[in-house]
């Protein structure tokens, strides 16, 4: 059960955003679409055709989703966020 309030909720989520959406999920993620997207592809699986997938689920997954998640975060969670990026001294 998570405490009342709207610090406790953003924790809540962020917290529970930052277990599921690192970037290596993502990039796996993007693999498994990929194979997907290859095998329901009408034309079928040539080189070019699995070459244009894998880069386009990568770049989608990895790279795009993930500066997306952290715009989220930056922006509408931003004292959490500055919170994580402080160094301890």
């Amino acid at each position: 059960m998570i405490a009342a309030g709207p610090r406790a909720l953003s924790l809540h989520l962020a917290g529970a955003g930052t277990r599921l959406l690192r970037p290596a999920r993502l990039a796996l993620l993007g693999l498994v679409a990929a194979a997907i997207a290859i095998t329901l592809k009408p034309g079928g699986a040539t080189l070019a055709a699995m070459a244009e997938e894998l880069l386009a689920y990568f770049i989608l997954f990895s790279i795009a989703l993930s500066f997306f998640y952290n715009f989220v975060f930056h922006v509408f969670f931003r004292e959490l966020a500055a919170s994580f990026i402080v160094t301890q001294g």
